[in-house]
């Protein structure tokens, strides 16, 4: 009975994983990539940026990214800012706009009115006692084309270096089981033990009840008596 019932289990998962491939079940998984640069497809993985200084004439620096897979069911976007060096940790603002935000920005030349005025996605902040900050970019509108602008805080006689990654994901279907060989040849080899395991257990020869008794003396605790 033992190997019957475990045959019949083995049978019924060997079944459902066939039912699971022929109806090839999907489930959701959550996939990333880097952001790129729209111009020279360079991923925005650890991306080494110059940070002017406060008093610099140079202003904000800007880094073109967009998202190829925007638009996609759940898609999300995020990433981190560091500082570059380890002897010195600079204090430094981040954020995110689109093109037309950009333009606004240039021509008020970044004055506060010109940020009310434009869409910021994200904000990140660096500074001595912070020496990372994560950020997630809320609100993506399909804009296609977005912009990463760093200012340093501080007043220096030169640049700071900032690192900066950012990454997408979304969700995408994909089967529960890949329908290939590997996966037949694994449920025909479950399905096969299963069918040994019930067929083994009707062919193997059951004890007769004579052979299970054993012959016995008489009971010690049997009394007898002469007559």
């Amino acid at each position: 009975m033992l190997l019957r019932g475990i045959g019949c289990a083995v049978l019924i998962v060997s079944l459902a994983l066939g039912i699971i491939v022929v109806a090839d079940v999907q489930i959701y998984q959550r996939l990333e990539s880097f952001a790129v640069d729209p111009d020279t497809n360079e991923k925005m993985e650890g991306q080494v940026a110059p940070v002017p200084p406060w008093n610099s004439t140079e202003g904000w620096v800007g880094f073109k990214v967009t998202f190829p897979n925007e638009g996609k069911e759940g898609h999300e976007a995020g990433g981190v800012l560091l500082s570059g060096s380890e002897d010195y940790r600079p204090e430094v603002v981040l954020r995110v706009v689109n093109s037309t935000g950009l333009t606004i920005l240039l021509v008020d030349q970044f004055d506060e009115l010109a940020w009310n005025d434009s869409k910021v996605y994200t904000q990140a902040y660096i500074n001595a006692s912070i020496r990372s900050s994560q950020f997630r970019l809320l609100g993506l509108d399909g804009a296609g084309n977005y912009t990463v602008l760093l200012r340093g805080l501080e007043n220096r006689t030169e640049s700071s270096s900032v690192l900066f990654s950012i990454k997408e994901s979304w969700l995408a279907n994909r089967s529960l089981i890949q329908p290939g060989f590997f996966s037949t040849i694994t449920i025909a080899a479950t399905a096969c033990f299963g069918g040994i395991l019930m067929i083994w257990s009707y062919l193997k020869p059951k004890q007769s009840p004579s052979r299970r008794l054993k012959r016995k003396g008489p009971s010690r605790h049997l009394r007898t008596w002469k007559m």
